[in-house]
């Protein structure tokens, strides 16, 4: 609600193409000449207030939102369990996934946040309960039950919007176990200090699959350069 009404806002202004149909509208009679100069009038007003308009879209955005009050509203796929969830999986790619392997079929009880349709799906499909939303604001991980969960996974690899999630996180469940995925290394204090358990750094472990497929290449090398002894027995060698 809050992004459709501050695109909305931007794009109220009447475009140049009014212009092209009012003459044209003109021209054959259908429109007036009083009509014509009202549109073009509105065109040119239209244009100036954008100016101003525009740049306010995200607080209009912001304010229609809360007079409505459906401030980060959750598009629930599936009706929320009466038992809590254990641990709360934030972002459902390919590093959620990975992460949430240990917990198929172990009888813990997991809920995902994902953004977007394909991974909630994928969450069900193993079990999980899944909901999609936007899980830097509060009242969707209030909707999840973070404050009910044990561990807490955060997989996004956006460092600003981990970080918000980490400081909800400490919050709301301080009782719980927070692991954050790092993308880059450098950022690995500020989630150590904004109260992580554990923090798994991209670069340490893309670094560590590059390195094996090195030594696996130096290896293969190796074997090619190594010379191969025949080891038939000459037609000469005596029996």
């Amino acid at each position: 609600m809050r992004i459709a009404a501050a695109t909305g806002l931007c794009l109220a202004q009447i475009g140049e193409f009014a212009f092209v149909l009012g003459s044209i509208g003109r021209t054959s009679g259908v429109v007036s000449e009083g009509v014509y100069a009202l549109v073009v009038s509105a065109a040119i007003v239209s244009f100036f207030l954008s100016a101003f308009l525009v740049p306010l879209a995200p607080r209009f955005g912001n304010w229609l939102t809360s007079l409505l009050g459906v401030q980060a509203r959750i598009i629930e796929e599936t009706e929320a369990s009466h038992i809590p969830p254990e641990v709360l999986i934030i972002g459902f790619g390919p590093a959620g996934q990975i992460a949430a392997r240990p917990l198929i079929d172990q009888g813990i009880r997991v809920a995902v946040i994902d953004m977007n349709h394909s991974g909630t799906q994928k969450a069900k499909e193993l079990g999980f309960a899944a909901e999609l939303g936007d899980a830097t604001q509060s009242e969707v991980l209030e909707h999840a039950r973070l404050r009910d969960c044990k561990a807490v996974v955060i997989t996004i690899p956006y460092h600003k919007a981990a970080l918000t999630i980490l400081h909800h996180a400490r919050k709301y469940a301080p009782q719980a176990q927070v692991i954050v995925r790092s993308r880059y290394e450098l950022y690995s204090n500020d989630f150590f200090d904004a109260g992580a358990h554990a923090v798994a750094g991209d670069e340490h472990q893309v670094g560590e699959s590059l390195a094996t497929h090195l030594v696996s290449w130096l290896e293969e090398r190796k074997s090619d350069a190594t010379p191969k002894h025949d080891s038939t027995p000459s037609d000469t060698e005596e029996s």
